[in-house]
């Protein structure tokens, strides 16, 4: 339908009485520059009280297009998807099988607090199939999955948020998917934060609230807990920090803690039980391959400059962390099981959009702020995550954001 566009003018002075005062006086001025404007504090009571005088004029006229608005979003740069989350509101996480062309997501499918499902995305020659796996966990507070080395089997925190009846512990826990046969088994019960797997999948971490927060390491195999701390503080009022990872050699799991100005990683030995300090201003952390790789800086106020964002790198047998990227910009790490890829995500466009480091050379390729973060498949496929998307070309990351799904408005 044709739409017309009215335009109002306005025109203080055009009828006025001095004509000599209308066409000395400057074209339309707002008031705000009016009154800050040194020209404005010049003028004489003579030619205030003739503009005074004036009557005020207004004119419409129609003007045929289309209705713009400040408020319009530029849609996003002409591109097709590699596979779409129908209905999701954005993809909070994306894993990739260290073994097929599969990935693991997490998507926010509403703005309520247990709005969350997990799917399964098969990317082939035949068409690329999404699946949905799981519904209805927290996504206010989640985890990303994580998949077993062989790539047999996918490992999720879950959490649906109902305890009815007393007792009822189906809905909460780490649960396990099996490729092979599409089915999902309740691992461990309770309630439970964080997610970390052991290079050769016998162990899991985890803060297991249930037994009153304890850091915890789970061994798959005999189905048991074989090391817990308590006392070690990851929280504080709605800030929760749920970041594990295992050393590459197994022997220990890496957990941030809360400690104002401090944001420590501490080293948790499984066999020994001994706590140490691994490392100081952690923000986020991965293990690829033989080394964990962690972003090390010190937020600021958003008022003041930014400090370095330094990507460090540490393996075992090695005394001290050293440097791998003097700044990198990014505000989280992730890496998949047997992958030299490490990505850095942007944390909803807090930095500097998405990259993918290759641990092998130490080259970064990079992608702008429109995509949330990033997963290189098994095949070496990268494929960005934009909105509830997942695309190929970059150059959408560079263009306008994605646009709102229907359950946004």
């Amino acid at each position: 339908m044709p739409q017309a566009l009215v335009v109002v003018a306005l025109c203080a002075g055009c009828k006025s009485k001095s004509a000599h005062a209308a066409s000395t006086n400057p074209p339309a001025q707002t008031t705000r520059a009016a009154a800050s404007s040194p020209q404005a504090s010049s003028q004489t009571p003579s030619q205030t009280t003739t503009e005074a005088q004036g009557r005020l004029a207004a004119s419409a006229i129609i003007v045929a297009g289309p209705l713009l608005t400040a408020e319009t979003p530029k849609p996003p740069i002409a591109h097709e998807a590699v596979a779409t989350i129908p209905e999701a509101r954005r993809i909070l996480f994306a894993a990739a099988s260290p073994t097929a062309e599969e990935i693991v997501v997490l998507a926010e499918m509403s703005n309520d607090s247990y709005g969350g499902a997990f799917f399964v995305v098969r990317l082939d020659e035949t068409g690329n199939k999404t699946e949905a796996v799981m519904e209805g966990t927290n996504a206010a507070y989640s985890d990303a999955p994580v998949w077993s080395l062989d790539g047999k089997m996918a490992y999720f925190v879950f959490d649906n948020g109902s305890f009815t009846p007393p007792g009822n512990e189906t809905g909460h826990g780490l649960f396990a998917w099996d490729r092979s046969s599409g089915n999902m088994a309740q691992i461990v019960k309770g309630s439970i934060g964080g997610l970390a797997l052991s290079p050769n999948g016998a162990l899991v971490g985890f803060w297991d609230y249930s037994a009153g927060n304890k850091l915890t390491v789970y061994d798959l195999k005999k189905k048991q807990v074989v090391r817990a701390w308590d006392g070690q503080t990851h929280s504080a009022d709605d800030l929760v920090i749920s970041d594990l990872a295992f050393t590459p050699d197994g022997e220990s799991l890496l957990a941030r803690l809360y400690v104002p100005r401090e944001a420590p990683v501490m080293q948790y030995e499984v066999t020994s039980g001994k706590i140490t300090l691994f490392a100081k201003n952690v923000q986020s952390m991965a293990t690829v391959g033989d080394s964990i790789y962690f972003l090390q800086f010190e937020p600021v106020p958003f008022t003041a400059p930014e400090h370095a964002h330094h990507l460090m790198k540490w393996t075992p047998g090695v005394a001290q962390p050293v440097s791998a990227v003097q700044d990198f910009r990014y505000l989280s790490l992730s890496a998949s099981p047997g992958s030299p890829w490490l990505i850095g995500g942007s944390n909803s466009g807090y930095a500097d959009g998405t990259a993918i480091y290759d641990t092998r050379t130490g080259q970064t390729q990079t992608a702008g702020k429109s995509c949330d973060n990033a997963v290189v498949t098994a095949s070496g496929k990268v494929l960005y995550v934009f909105g509830n998307e997942l695309v190929a070309d970059a150059a959408v990351c560079s263009g306008p954001p994605p646009p709102r799904t229907a359950n946004q408005e």
